[in-house]
């Protein structure tokens, strides 16, 4: 792989993976400062409104970081050494895709039925809609790491 094609790979990650720390960020934005308000019909309907950017905006960035890292990783000497950092990104990638991500409009969502059927002040619809907050907290933590982790491209041994 030339150096002009791992250059535009990790452009692209880049890229990517500020629109995927966006949108959980701004899911997690939109969840907290309904919770402050108190109002749990307005956390129901900042749920709904966190569903759609999990969906639409962290969903496919998280598929593009995956399928642009899957071929920049393919083209890379993966000895662990001089290339450890490839490693420590995907492993906190994966684990907010499959911790967070692919879940959070799943999980939103079923809170969200929750509270049609059983009311917007249910506890068990804003325990469920908290959860997510939580994890959402966590991934972008792990996300902010492991985007720069990756921009700066650090070579030196563990």
């Amino acid at each position: 792989m030339s150096t002009t094609t791992q250059h535009v790979l990790v452009a692209l990650i880049a890229v990517a993976a500020a629109a995927w720390i966006a949108s959980v960020a701004l899911a997690m934005q939109l969840l907290a400062r309904a919770r402050a308000s108190g109002d749990a019909a307005r956390v129901v309907q900042r749920a709904a409104v966190a569903t759609r950017v999990a969906w639409f905006a962290a969903l496919p960035a998280a598929l593009v970081v995956a399928a642009s890292g899957v071929w920049y990783v393919l083209g890379r000497d993966l000895s662990i050494d001089p290339n450890w950092w490839i490693g420590t990104a995907l492993a906190a990638w994966l684990m907010c895709f499959f911790g967070a991500t692919a879940m959070r409009g799943r999980h939103l969502r079923g809170a969200i039925t929750l509270a049609e059927r059983d009311g917007d002040d249910e506890e068990e619809v804003q325990w469920r809609i908290r959860r997510v907050d939580l994890l959402a907290r966590g991934e972008l933590l792990l996300l902010v790491v492991a985007t720069v982790v990756v921009v700066l491209q650090p070579s030196s041994p563990i």
